[in-house]
């Protein structure tokens, strides 16, 4: 691991952002920090680059920025281990003096305010903040896209407009459907000292699980309506997982390893666990769809991933074959109706 740290002095702003960076297009990680740096009423945050041994080198694709700028820029550069790693190495760099932070992936971009209303609303006491966001090719935020939020169901934070305090169970919303993307997220430093992305998740739902750890450590949550990030079209892990089968099948690995994880590490309430076997059976579904599809094709199994989900998952040894009648079931359904199976 090598670092080359431009930071001069660690007195600085009370507000630092990590950006793990893995691109093969130049210029994303240049508009993602300079959106970071050019936040508006309040100090420059420091921001910590952890090149994950990417393509596209970060020294290279911040070389047009100006001195000045580079003085709040750490750039750590390590053997490729994820983005979950990638984000602990920039934890474990963090300046002293340092209150709050944020995370900005390197294909992103915070919108003016963003940094202002996270530290006003973390100011009042709370612990954790989040925000809207808008998607690539959306005009509306994704709150309103997906419907994860209803702002009417929260209480609105007096003196910090467009901010509401988060009622009911943040744990549960993340399990049903997660609110909060990475982009958006900044937390306060002290409540969260020791978490850290765990390393199993490296693909996908490793901000899942972090969030819900989050949540079940502290309940002061509190998001904003207003758009804080503008999402970006570079490298996306998780996103990438969704355009072929064997990523949907790593994802589905992904997903019981976080949900199972949930349900064997945290007490969880009824309501809660019935979601939770409802996802790992959804996900039991998808896997034993996607050997089925493999075995049509004589393709191998793969062998690992297949290992890692029934780690994840023991109840799986009993439970995968129904999930495999199941879908056979389905499919010749489908194949009555005319349509070819999917994978």
């Amino acid at each position: 691991m090598r670092s080359t740290d431009h930071v001069g002095r660690n007195d600085g702003p009370s507000a630092a952002v990590i950006i793990p960076f893995y691109q093969r297009r130049e210029g994303l990680l240049r508009r993602a920090v300079t959106s970071a740096l050019a936040q508006d009423g309040v100090p420059s945050p420091w921001v910590i680059v952890v090149d994950d041994a990417s393509p596209v080198s970060a020294e290279s694709d911040l070389g047009g920025l100006s001195s000045e700028h580079r003085t709040r820029i750490t750039v750590v550069e390590q053997e490729n281990a994820g983005p979950g790693a990638a984000r602990n190495t920039g934890l474990d760099r963090l300046p002293a003096g340092v209150e709050y932070v944020a995370f900005l992936d390197s294909d992103d971009e915070w919108l003016p305010g963003h940094l202002r209303r996270a530290v006003a609303a973390l100011e009042v006491g709370f612990d954790l903040y989040f925000s809207n966001y808008r998607d690539i090719g959306q005009e509306a935020g994704g709150f309103e896209v997906r419907g994860h939020v209803q702002p009417d169901q929260h209480d609105p934070l007096q003196g910090v407009p467009d901010v509401y305090a988060f009622r009911g169970d943040l744990r549960h919303a993340i399990l049903s459907a997660c609110p909060i993307e990475t982009s958006t997220v900044v937390f306060r430093r002290s409540a969260f000292a020791d978490l850290r992305f765990r390393p199993a998740f490296r693909d996908s739902y490793e901000d899942h699980m972090f969030w819900f750890e989050m949540a079940a450590a502290s309940p002061r949550a509190t998001f904003s309506v207003a758009i804080g990030t503008q999402y970006g079209t570079g490298v996306n892990l998780y996103r990438g997982l969704a355009h072929d089968a064997e990523g949907r099948f790593r994802a589905a690995v992904s997903s019981t390893k976080f949900r199972a994880g949930v349900r064997s590490a945290f007490s969880l309430t009824a309501d809660q666990r019935e979601i939770v076997d409802r996802r790992l059976d959804r996900d039991r579904c998808a896997i034993a769809g996607h050997l089925m599809h493999r075995l049509r094709r004589r393709q191998g199994i793969p062998w690992s991933d297949l290992r890692d989900y029934l780690r994840a998952d023991p109840r799986s040894l009993v439970q995968l074959p129904w999930a495999v009648c199941r879908q056979s079931f389905a499919w010749l359904a489908q194949r009555e109706r005319g349509a070819e199976p999917g994978a």
